[in-house]
């Protein structure tokens, strides 16, 4: 690192309570204004409209807390503008590279590698290109296929798929329990799409979990009195 470096706080270090000054937190970004072999870094950074400065230790740069901050993951961009921006886009879904693409105040340039979108059919169309438009054209058609919205699974979804508890460590294979069976009245199939009770997802029996405690009698009912002395 270098002075005018635009760098990135990795790592909390909560200065205050130790009495040695304001906090420096996870995710500010400043400017190294100097650097020192025995002090390390100076980064000053704006909060407030105020100027803001602190020492990074060697040691703490050397365990990664300050890293250098004209790089940054969609993740951490957001909320953020600055005039243009360059977006890596290869790895990212629909949902993640609108924000991406919408930092910028004049100009966004989306960066696709070739060789990490390539597959059978990119080759062969990158192969066969005649200019860089067919070549460009091609990159796009491969990545608009992975920028495919997920549907991102659900808890419950995956209870219901969770497997038998392993038997014990020197035990032989345990039979399954007889039952005798029970007589019920049939049920009505389910759609695919309704709701599932979030009791019935964790196998609650109905009335588990709720207290014990001495029972009231309806409203209206007699009061039984007690033996009087």
């Amino acid at each position: 690192m270098a002075a005018g470096d635009a760098v990135r706080v990795r790592r909390n270090d909560y200065r205050s309570r130790r009495g040695e000054g304001e906090d420096v937190l996870n995710g500010f970004r400043g400017v190294v204004a100097e650097v020192d072999a025995r002090r390390g870094a100076r980064v000053e950074w704006r909060r407030q409209g105020r100027v803001h400065s602190a020492w990074i230790g060697p040691e703490a740069i050397a365990r990664g807390d300050l890293s250098l901050g004209y790089a940054m993951t969609i993740a951490a961009a957001q909320g953020l503008t600055c005039e243009r921006v360059h977006v890596y886009g290869v790895g990212a879904d629909a949902r993640s590279l609108y924000p991406a693409m919408t930092r910028s105040r004049k100009r966004a340039d989306l960066y696709l590698a070739g060789e990490a979108l390539a597959d059978p059919a990119l080759r062969g169309r990158l192969k066969d290109a005649s200019g860089d438009k067919e070549v460009v054209r091609a990159c796009i058609s491969a990545y608009a296929r992975t920028l495919a919205v997920r549907q991102e699974g659900l808890v419950i979804d995956e209870l219901d798929q969770a497997p038998a508890p392993a038997a014990a460590s020197g035990a032989g294979p345990v039979a399954p329990a007889q039952e005798a069976p029970v007589a019920s009245a049939p049920q009505k199939a389910r759609p695919l799409d309704a709701p599932v009770p979030l009791s019935r997802a964790l196998g609650l029996k109905k009335g588990a979990g709720r207290s014990q405690g001495p029972r009231l009698p309806p409203p209206g009912a007699p009061r039984r009195r007690g033996p009087q002395v």
